[in-house]
């Protein structure tokens, strides 16, 4: 493995010299208060996109190549979310599989050799391989319930009991056919990990565990939202005195199993006031999980990780209802001092309820606003950095997908947040209606502290803002899309100074390089 993180794009034509040439030094991307920062003291905006495979018969292991890492540098991208899984990584009960390991080494270089930082997802959906992917069989402890599915993938996390079972014998730590808790092997695997990368400067840091699910307590969540779903749009006081209640409260919950059920209504929940009080039934149960068992298992993840590494970034999610706009209840971990540890992410994901139907492109905007306003509200509260690991999974390839997205990174661009979208589909990815808005504008590296910044992915306009304190060294770097369409002269730097600019890998992009200021001030690029 290689222990040093290379250049942050691969740059080959320079068409003009920076007066700052002075190499920036090597080391781990950290963060201080909101923002994560460079071993330079730039705060840097992760940009980027989830890479992972599902599929056990390639033995989890993304067909990604090494070029194909490279044209995603090239565009502009400067992180990937790098999907690993349990069952990949530990097929027999403390075996791990160097086999395997190799492979992911290999992608983490190719990832580096490219110029994108590495973030590692413990990724699992309805958890583990049984049902779809994460966990291995033995540790997949179904009690032999049985698994169902419903008009959707995910509905099984709400109506297989084997599933949840699988989930409570998890958060129960249950002896695994070894005799040793099979959450135990999984902070075990963990460890190892942040032992094996310890000293690698490519990878920022560990996603802990895709969408945590709170198991047969999910069985309560459903009857919540219906009733309150009632309470908006029903009335109540008739249906009590017909003694229809109970009849109406069924017809919801088998309109809800429906898929086109499901989306009349939905259509009925695009005002925020009544989408809220729905969503939000299900928080203090939401809440009630994080606090009790999800914030513990972080603290033992913590203090097993920082027992052989203290130099990697915890990216903590919340949990999967919280997906939806319900405000989560998790906490930064805390050293044996009782001080919060200093290298914590809020790794937060952000769908609306069509997504995975027929009408993913098709989102209310109102719901989108309501959901990323409430992570951000929980980013605040943590005063940690907010980093959005999966939003978008638009599937097929609508023209609608492309205003879609864009609403989504103008809420980004306000809050300043670091995010992959979900997922890299592959060669043609570039071909996609929504890829114009991810290949965008964006400050890479920010010398100071960035104030704000937007893009217009419709006529490639842009502006950033950002402030210095004089003492900066390195320059500030900006991405812009298409070199071909890019005109210098309609940079305006203010205070005006020079600046530089150089060409990304086949030209596909352009990266613009001011250098630092001497004094404290307010500066701004504007591009039009």
């Amino acid at each position: 493995m290689k222990k040093v993180f290379l250049s942050s794009f691969i740059l080959l034509l320079v068409l003009h010299i920076s007066s700052c040439t002075s190499t920036p030094p090597s080391g781990y991307i950290g963060i201080d208060n909101t923002s994560f920062i460079d071993p330079a003291g730039r705060e840097v905006l992760l940009h980027g996109v989830n890479v992972i495979c599902k599929d056990p018969r390639r033995n989890y292991l993304e067909q990604v190549s090494q070029t194909e890492l490279e044209n995603l540098a090239s565009y502009g991208f400067n992180v990937i979310r790098l999907g690993i899984i349990w069952s990949g990584i530990e097929p027999e009960p403390g075996l791990y599989d160097e086999k395997y390991l190799l492979q992911i080494d290999q992608l983490i270089d190719w990832a580096t050799d490219a110029g994108l930082y590495v973030l590692l997802d413990m990724h699992q959906d309805l958890y583990g391989q049984k049902f779809s992917d994460g966990a291995p069989d033995w540790a997949s402890m179904d009690q032999g319930l049985p698994h169902f599915s419903g008009a959707i993938w995910s509905d099984s996390y709400l109506i297989s009991p084997a599933v949840q079972a699988c989930f409570d014998n998890f958060w129960d730590n249950v002896l695994a056919p070894d005799d040793i808790g099979v959450q135990d092997h999984y902070v075990n695997m963990w460890q190892m990990l942040a032992e094996r990368y310890k000293e690698d400067q490519g990878i920022i840091g560990f996603d802990l565990m895709n969408e945590p699910f709170m198991g047969s307590h999910a069985q309560q969540v459903m009857p919540l939202m219906i009733q309150a779903y009632a309470h908006q749009m029903m009335d109540m006081e008739s249906a009590w005195r017909e003694g229809s209640l109970e009849e109406e409260m069924q017809a919801m919950a088998a309109k809800w199993a429906d898929e086109q059920g499901r989306l009349d209504i939905l259509r009925t929940l695009e005002d925020p006031s009544v989408y809220a009080p729905v969503i939000e039934s299900s928080g203090p149960l939401s809440q009630a999980f994080e606090s009790d068992i999800l914030n513990p298992f972080y603290q033992k993840l913590r203090n097993s990780i920082r027992d052989v590494n203290p130099n990697h970034i915890l990216f903590l999610e919340h949990n999967y209802f919280a997906n939806t706009g319900i405000l989560s209840a998790i906490e930064v971990p805390i050293d044996e001092n009782g001080n919060k540890d200093p290298l914590v992410a809020y790794a937060a994901h952000g769908y609306d309820l069509v997504t995975d139907t027929k009408e993913v492109g098709s989102p209310s905007s109102a719901r989108i606003d309501f959901i990323f306003r409430k992570i951000k509200k929980k980013s605040d509260e943590l005063n940690v950095p907010l980093f959005v690991g999966e939003w978008g999974a638009y599937g097929g390839d609508h023209p609608i997908y492309a205003e879609t997205s864009a609403a989504v990174m103008k809420l980004f661009e306000e809050f300043g947040c670091s995010h992959t979208y979900w997922n890299y589909g592959g060669k043609d990815f570039a071909q996609k209606a929504y890829f114009p808005v991810l290949n965008r504008a964006y400050p890479v590296e920010i010398a100071g502290r960035l104030k704000n910044y937007e893009y217009n992915s419709t006529d490639n306009s842009f502006s950033v803002e950002w402030e210095t304190t004089g003492k900066e060294q390195y320059d500030t770097k900006i991405f812009f899309p298409d070199q071909d369409s890019f005109d210098a002269s309609k940079v305006e730097l203010l205070p005006s100074g020079k600046f530089s600019f150089e060409n990304t890998q086949d030209n596909k992009g352009v990266m613009v390089m001011i250098p630092p200021s001497k004094l404290a001030e307010i500066r701004k690029i504007n591009y039009h």
